[in-house]
């Protein structure tokens, strides 16, 4: 074995991958671009509409990947590094609607004229009695790393005030890094924008095809001091 690449599907268009990793480097051939033609090769026989990574490691990646975007993050002494977030589309996007609230709105135009994906913008300012009084919330913690995301389980009309608990919760924890994925398929998700905006969260990234629709990806900014 002489390295390897780490990949699953996170929706039903989109592969997340981690990698190339290589192990031994006495070859004559590049590994690691050998790893890099062979995933695309495999995954490029599936109904991938394209791939995307965080942790997109090795020299080779720039030369196959596009960087869409770039995540700040902080360590436990509060020193911020970026993380770039690669992607490759495997297969022609035929187009699809993105729900969003105005304040997002700006940053979907700028991002999708930048990717060339053709999307459909239909803003949403108020669901009006079309949603239950209380959301529901889940949040994954990644001790190692200081990070939470949040994302919605269930909609309501109490979502500034539950994401400005659970934002409460999560930094007595000592967490740095909160992120938000709002999933920009479903159109009783799209007023979250709003309350994001209003705890202090900024739209950051965008990866298409990420769950039902394109995956806003929102990153809190560190408190005033």
């Amino acid at each position: 074995v002489i390295g390897g690449i780490i990949w699953h599907w996170i929706s039903r268009k989109l592969i997340e991958f981690s990698g190339p990793f290589v192990f031994k480097e006495d070859f004559a051939e590049s590994p690691e671009e050998q790893l890099i033609i062979g995933f695309l090769e495999s995954v490029g026989k599936s109904d991938a509409m394209g791939v995307y990574s965080q942790y997109c490691a090795g020299k080779l990646s720039d030369e196959y990947f596009e960087v869409i975007g770039r995540l700040p993050v902080y360590d436990h002494k509060a020193e911020k590094t970026e993380i770039s977030v690669c992607f490759r589309q495997l297969k022609e996007d035929t187009g699809a609607v993105s729900w969003a609230g105005r304040s997002l709105q700006g940053f979907l135009e700028n991002i999708y004229h930048k990717l060339f994906l053709p999307r459909k913008i239909a803003t949403v300012s108020d669901m009006g009695e079309t949603i239950p009084e209380n959301s529901v919330l889940s949040v994954d913690f990644f001790r190692f790393r200081k990070t939470a995301i949040l994302r919605i389980i269930l909609p309501g009309k109490d979502m500034e005030k539950n994401i400005k608990d659970h934002v409460s919760l999560i930094t007595r924890e000592s967490y740095g890094n909160i992120f938000f994925e709002l999933d920009l398929g479903i159109p009783e998700h799209a007023h979250a924008a709003d309350a994001l905006v209003k705890n202090r969260f900024l739209p950051a990234l965008l990866i298409p095809c990420a769950g039902n629709g394109d995956m806003a990806v929102f990153v809190r900014r560190p408190d005033e001091h």
